[in-house]
């Protein structure tokens, strides 16, 4: 079944609307018919400019400059873009095609009829950006509990809170009565009756126990259900035709816009838009444009709608609340430090100060570690982590992401094999490329974790 719409711009040009599967031999079949029977003047793909090049540039993996990625702030994007097509391609392994062949199938035949593929699609960045940050509280909640589940969401939520909360509740400590010649009984009764609290209260062992063995509990209570993903299910060839069809497409997306409307309106919605108004100033009379099925609809009832790329680009900005939360504990660590100095109380201060370097500076070394990472990152890990928690524009996970990315320069096979080792953890730790993005994640947990456990210690002093 052709998903091939035909429409007329307003100055007379003829779009040729395609919509295909990413991972499907038919739809990049069809691709290649369309251009050579229609004879386009111009074939437009549902690509930024980035993804364009590296469709054209097969060298691009060998180009990354891992150091730049790490400065311009682009990490989490590049481990992104690693998970996305580590997913794509464990699809079609099962279909037996590459991931986005229709893209590449419309690249490589528009150069053979001479012609230069249109990038018409929004920055990947600028899609995740606007999708997670405009997305609302509650729906960052649902998203998360449609993946794993309410109950392991509220479950670690809990085991966070009483590891945390355990280091506001000092140790119990049994008082101590230093025998005399006489025993006095009223002073002795006196004692034990102020040693009961300390020994039938809540203790910090009691308080850990009784919040894992709570957290545990959640865990098993069916609240909600992880939704199956579509690699745990059967994939079949005729299945990723089926979805291809329209009526199966709306019932899809209007099941979608019901259960995450701020997803379904960042990552198709904005994006219909985004790509009818880049189709409006693409040069020719004849245009073939090849994008995703499930934009289709949209892109027609948009078709005369005024657009504002500008909007569609913006960065959301930070949230007061998310600030305010980055800088609360620093301040509040330097502040109570400042305050046992400006008491004289030097000894208390210089604890407090050491108890805050131990603990961020190591929590991010034993993250390093577990990411097997250079001694030289280990040890980068711990100066940095007490600097950078401070300073949370920075991050320690940039500074160990550099001095890994230094001392063990990734090689020419790391990059020839990083799409195949991007598909497994054993892979991620294998590869010099992708352990260098571990080696930044897991030492940027370590930090907070230390940041969270120094913070319990010097509070509850």
């Amino acid at each position: 079944m052709s998903n091939l719409t035909r429409l007329l711009r307003a100055d007379g040009a003829e779009i040729l609307l395609l919509g295909t599967a990413h991972v499907s031999q038919d739809s990049a079949d069809e691709v290649k018919r369309l251009i050579e029977e229609e004879k386009p003047d111009c074939v437009a793909v549902e690509l930024c400019d980035a993804r364009l090049k590296n469709i054209l540039d097969k060298e691009a993996w060998r180009k990354t400059d891992l150091v730049k990625v790490f400065r311009d702030g682009k990490t989490m994007l590049l481990i992104s873009n690693l998970v996305l097509a580590s997913y794509q391609k464990n699809i079609a392994k099962k279909l037996g095609v590459k991931p986005g062949l229709e893209m590449i199938q419309a690249c490589e035949s528009a150069a053979a009829s001479g012609l230069t593929p249109q990038p018409i699609d929004r920055n990947v960045r600028t899609t995740l950006s606007r999708t997670w940050g405009l997305m609302s509280g509650k729906g960052k909640l649902n998203f998360l509990s449609s993946i794993f589940g309410w109950n392991a969401l509220i479950a670690n939520l809990l085991i966070f809170l009483v590891v945390l909360g355990s280091f506001f509740i000092p140790e119990s400590k049994e008082t101590e009565v230093a025998p005399t010649a006489k025993t006095d009984s009223a002073a002795l009764s006196n004692a034990a009756a102020a040693a009961a609290p300390a020994n039938t209260g809540l203790t910090k062992k009691k308080f850990l126990l009784y919040g894992l063995l709570a957290a545990i509990a959640i865990s098993f209570i069916p609240i909600g259900r992880r939704r199956e993903s579509v690699s745990e299910g059967e994939l079949s060839r005729e299945k990723i035709e089926e979805l291809k069809k329209q009526d199966v497409l709306q019932n899809m997306l209007a099941e979608m816009g019901r259960d995450f409307p701020d997803i379904k309106h960042r990552l198709i919605d904005e994006r219909d838009l985004y790509m009818v108004e880049k189709l409006r100033h693409v040069q020719g009379k004849k245009i073939l444009a090849v994008v995703g099925a499930g934009h289709v609809p949209g892109m027609i009832a948009n078709w005369q709608t005024k657009v504002d790329l500008e909007e569609l680009d913006r960065q959301p900005p930070e949230s007061k609340l998310t600030s305010l939360f980055k800088w609360m504990i620093p301040v509040s660590l330097v502040a109570v430090i400042g305050l046992a100095v400006y008491r004289g109380d030097l000894a208390k201060a210089g604890e407090m100060a050491t108890t805050f370097i131990l603990c961020t500076g190591g929590g991010a070394a034993l993250g390093s570690l577990l990411a097997l990472a250079h001694p030289l990152t280990i040890l980068a890990a711990f100066v940095a982590a007490p600097i950078t928690t401070l300073l949370p524009q920075l991050g320690v996970g940039m500074a160990t992401g550099l001095v890994e990315a230094w001392v063990r320069k990734p090689t020419v096979g790391d990059l020839e094999t990083l799409a195949d080792d991007s598909a497994s953890f054993r892979g991620w730790l294998r590869n010099r490329c992708t352990r260098i993005l571990l080696v930044f994640i897991f030492s940027s947990i370590g930090a907070i974790i230390g940041l969270m456990v120094a913070s319990g210690k010097i509070f509850g002093a």
